[in-house]
């Protein structure tokens, strides 16, 4: 995935960082020491995209939003969604608290606006 966006042309207008954290499952704890300890001074980190959950389908007509209404992205992912011809569906188990759950909730925390999206549920695939 960084070889692709190093390839794209044009370039993407912002830096981009992949970060892969650890012992989410004990507590965050990779995330968590990231938070208190960034690369990038986390009141210069314009987003965080969660890739927690792959889409193990491929090419579907929906994207599932994890914690939608939880963040200022929002508005921005049914854009590129309705652009991509898409349609963004909620949570479909918000109980079982995901948002709350994962790695992005401790930028969330630190004021990094965050995007989780899911592949939870399967709406409707592509042709």
């Amino acid at each position: 995935m960084v070889r692709r966006f190093r390839l794209q042309n044009p370039t993407p207008r912002r830096s981009m960082l992949f970060a892969f954290f650890t012992a989410e499952e004990q507590g965050l704890l990779g995330s968590k020491y990231y938070a208190s300890h960034p690369i990038v001074p986390l009141e210069r980190t314009v987003a965080d995209i969660n890739m927690d959950i792959m889409n193990p389908w491929g090419r579907t007509h929906s994207i599932v939003s994890i914690g939608d209404g939880q963040t200022t992205m929002d508005d921005l992912l049914r854009e590129e969604a309705a652009r991509q011809h898409r349609r963004v569906v909620p949570d479909p188990e918000p109980e079982k608290g995901y948002y709350f759950r994962s790695d992005h909730f401790e930028l969330v925390k630190n004021g990094v606006p965050a995007h989780f999206s899911g592949a939870i549920a399967v709406i409707h695939f592509a042709a």
